[in-house]
């Protein structure tokens, strides 16, 4: 009875840790960016500059794929401000994938739209301004 109750708790415990660290990964998103890097100096500016930057939370640079990987923050930072700042160093960037690109960004509706910019698209891709009333 005594190794019942002990391994119970050994499982709840361990469900809480790992139903915690799900939590905190859900506000994280991952932007992977196809750069010009070259050599190993390229691959050391980024990482001694880029995780100080404001919501960085992982960094991976892979140099004979020319690939850097950002995980980022939600809200503290995006992928154009990481963009940015690898730009500063003199290393391009073209985003290949970014998990944050829609993260609250027109989530309910149907219709492709610019984030914040009040565009939206029709379906040969041409943009038009959206106009609103006040009531």
């Amino acid at each position: 009875m005594k190794k019942i109750s002990v391994l119970s708790l050994t499982m709840l415990f361990i469900l809480g840790i790992s139903f915690n660290s799900l939590a905190q990964k859900k506000g994280e998103a991952e932007v992977k960016f196809k750069t010009s890097i070259e050599c190993n100096s390229c691959k050391e500016k980024i990482t001694k500059n880029i995780p100080y930057e404001k919501g960085v939370t992982d960094l991976e640079v892979n140099v004979e794929n020319k690939e850097v990987t950002v995980k980022y923050k939600i809200g503290k930072t995006d992928a154009k401000k990481i963009a940015a700042a690898i730009n500063k160093l003199d290393i391009t960037t073209e985003v290949i994938s970014d998990s944050g690109a829609s993260a609250g960004c027109c989530p309910s509706s149907k219709e492709k739209k610019e984030c914040g910019s009040g565009n939206s698209s029709d379906k040969n891709g041409i943009y038009y301004k959206i106009f609103r009333t006040r009531n």
